[in-house]
């Protein structure tokens, strides 16, 4: 399945053991910098805050750099929001294509040994 945003794609397959370990190391890591951001802080703050731990969150998922192809010299809270909802379509999708390929896989098989459903 493939990921666009901005200037930066790439190939994902949610259903690839390096790519999911990957994905929750840095959702848990992007979680855990969100939760320390102030509430009642200055929004500057809470903008740069937020927007860094998204930044550090696509780096870390593929690689130095994908944060400046993505969103080049911004730091937009409303544009990293659309980036991670992207890739949650992007990854949806993909387990949706693997769960549909799987089950005509299933049915062929059991269908060349004569099992019954």
């Amino acid at each position: 399945m493939k990921f666009k945003f901005g200037e930066f794609e790439a190939e994902i397959d949610a259903v690839d053991l390096d790519f999911e370990k990957r994905l929750e190391e840095c959702s848990q890591s992007m979680a855990e910098e969100n939760e320390k951001i102030e509430p009642d802080g200055l929004r500057s703050e809470r903008i740069i805050k937020y927007c860094t731990s998204v930044f550090r969150f696509f780096n870390g998922l593929f690689g130095e750099g994908t944060d400046k192809k993505m969103f080049g010299d911004k730091t937009n809270m409303r544009e990293c929001d659309a980036a991670i909802e992207t890739l949650s379509l992007c990854v949806s999708k993909s387990i949706d294509e693997y769960e549909k390929q799987s089950r005509t896989s299933i049915d062929k098989i059991a269908a060349a040994f004569g099992a019954k459903k």
